[in-house]
């Protein structure tokens, strides 16, 4: 049943490519920028149109909760596919 190519481990399952361990760790690091980076980034953007229209502090608030929300979705992603390289 081990060569059958419809299966898990049969002949037509395809071997991944090894990652070194520096290659990981940087993946794993940049998480530390991407989550801070996309809350600021959408907070800012929340601040300046909130200082354009006069909506103060309604836009930044939202885009705060944006930006986390932004963050997570990025951490979710880098780790589904840290753990598809392990």
């Amino acid at each position: 049943m081990a060569d059958d190519p419809g299966k898990p481990g049969g002949a037509a399952e395809e071997k991944r490519p090894q990652i070194s361990p520096r290659a990981k760790l940087y993946n794993l690091t940049s998480l530390a920028f991407v989550f801070p980076v996309s809350i600021a980034s959408a907070s800012f953007a929340g601040y300046w149109l909130d200082g354009r229209i006069g909506t103060f502090p309604w836009l930044t608030l939202i885009f705060f909760c944006l930006g986390i929300a932004a963050g997570f979705v990025s951490l979710f992603r880098a780790v589904r596919v840290f753990d598809r390289q392990e």
